[in-house]
């Protein structure tokens, strides 16, 4: 029976130890659930896409708007034939470089001459794109035969010229007609957006389109307005609107309204195309055309886009 003292201090410690101990849980904690960060290797940086050079340029190849031939320039030229029967075709010292497609990339704009043996020197004016570091043509425009570039630009997805072209009085050789020309890139091409010229006294004709804005979309019946530097011959301009395949689908007469004749003036065009039936893109452009020869004496456009 002497054992059984030690019962009670044996026990008495098992409760101690209880009473110190955390409870025990029925079911454990579940582990967090979120996975540890795998390492994985950095993404291989997108190649960086070479820029537009002079030496492209110079070595590309081009459609070419007057002989509607395609021809491979090497170092900025390209020669076949001799005496009345060559053909040749030399790219100028006019070029500009900026982004004319909107996708951050650096395209440019050359200036192309063009003979076929003759005194005529035929100019136009191309747009290379940077296509993953190759320029390739996007579209071309026709500018004359031997007239005189003073300045070319790329400005804001514009092409940008200065340049003298023969007036009503002036031979192919000598150009004296101050005029500006500004190109865009409008689905499949190349096309004059803004023109301007001047009198002989240095007055500049000018067109304006004040509203809608360029790129704006709209719903038809639509009302564009806009100004004029100097009215028009018997106070008329021409309105055209094409389609992205360049297609015209309306040319019409519009007035001007003026104080006084040969002054500045404004116009209003109400325009419902419900009935032509288009939709998305359009091109509409307003001009001065002269009745001497029928050259365009001043221009602007604009791409709307109806919904």
């Amino acid at each position: 029976m002497k054992p059984a003292k030690f019962l009670l201090p044996v026990f008495s410690i098992l409760l101690l130890i209880s009473a110190c101990s955390p409870p025990l849980l029925e079911t454990p904690p579940s582990l967090p659930t979120t996975e540890p960060p795998v390492y994985t290797e950095p993404a291989t940086p997108a190649p960086t896409v070479p820029p537009m050079t002079l030496d492209m340029l110079k070595n590309a190849t081009y459609m070419l708007p007057f002989y509607g031939r395609t021809v491979t320039l090497t170092n900025g030229a390209y020669q076949e034939g001799s005496g009345a029967e060559i053909f040749s075709v030399n790219i100028t010292g006019a070029i500009a470089f900026g982004d004319l497609n909107g996708d951050g990339l650096e395209d440019a704009a050359a200036i192309l001459v063009e003979n076929g043996g003759g005194t005529g020197q035929f100019e136009s004016v191309v747009v290379m794109i940077n296509q993953g570091g190759v320029p390739a043509q996007a579209g071309v425009a026709q500018l004359g035969d031997r007239v005189q570039i003073n300045s070319l630009a790329i400005q804001a997805g514009r092409v940008l010229l200065d340049m003298l072209v023969q007036g009503p009085n002036d031979a192919m050789c000598c150009p004296t007609q101050p005029v500006t020309q500004a190109y865009q890139l409008f689905a499949n091409g190349l096309f004059l957006m803004h023109a301007t010229s001047k009198t002989l006294s240095g007055a500049e004709r000018t067109i304006t389109i004040t509203s809608p804005a360029n790129n704006a979309e709209v719903t038809t019946p639509v009302t564009v307005t806009g100004s004029v530097s100097m009215t028009p011959f018997e106070n008329t301009l021409i309105y055209r609107i094409y389609n992205v395949a360049n297609e015209e689908i309306i040319a019409n007469p519009l007035m001007v309204e003026a104080a006084e004749m040969g002054g500045p003036g404004m116009f209003t065009l109400d325009l419902d195309l419900t009935k032509a039936g288009v939709t998305g893109p359009i091109r509409l452009e307003i001009l001065d055309i002269s009745m001497a020869d029928g050259s365009t004496l001043a221009l602007d456009a604009i791409i709307l886009v109806l919904k």
